[in-house]
């Protein structure tokens, strides 16, 4: 008879401590990212053609009352930057996480930007951490980011 009163006195001592906590949030809508396009980039004096493919993953992230707390994306990308005048390229393999939040901060984490030659070496790095604020100003830095600091000339020098 004692346990029979002390598990109801704890089961009613846990369904008042449960019912005082906030709703729980509801369940990430994951969507499935898979796109192909090109475009010209304008790093170098010079137009660079780019062909992209990237896939991954697109999950929104909701509260309890179904507002957007924030949206990630998790990406692969492979692309191929070609100067069509010197016939030269650069191979592109990126991973990276880009969160964005209902207020448009977003973030930027991981390989942003690897270009490297087909024989390997690498002519342009943006890796680590960038935060922006809700007009697209950086506001955090950390690693190294050549792309978002403009230091691109190893990479014109390669394709030039």
């Amino acid at each position: 008879m004692k346990r029979w009163i002390a598990v109801v006195t704890v089961g009613a001592g846990l369904s008042m401590i449960l019912s005082t906590l906030p709703a729980q949030a509801m369940a990430p809508k994951k969507t499935h990212v898979d796109d192909s396009f090109k475009f010209t980039n304008h790093f170098c004096s010079f137009p660079i053609r780019v062909t992209t493919r990237i896939t991954g993953s697109d999950s929104l992230f909701f509260d309890g009352k179904g507002n957007v707390l924030r949206e990630e994306l998790h990406l692969f990308v492979y692309g191929v930057w070609k100067n069509r005048d010197s016939g030269k390229q650069a191979i592109e393999r990126d991973h990276v996480h880009n969160v964005i939040y209902p207020d448009d901060n977003f973030a930027i984490m991981g390989l942003n930007f690897h270009l490297s030659l087909p024989n390997g070496r690498t002519v342009l790095i943006d890796a680590g951490r960038l935060l922006f604020g809700s007009e697209g100003n950086l506001v955090f830095e950390a690693g190294k980011h050549q792309a978002e600091d403009g230091d691109v000339a190893g990479l014109c020098n390669a394709l030039g």
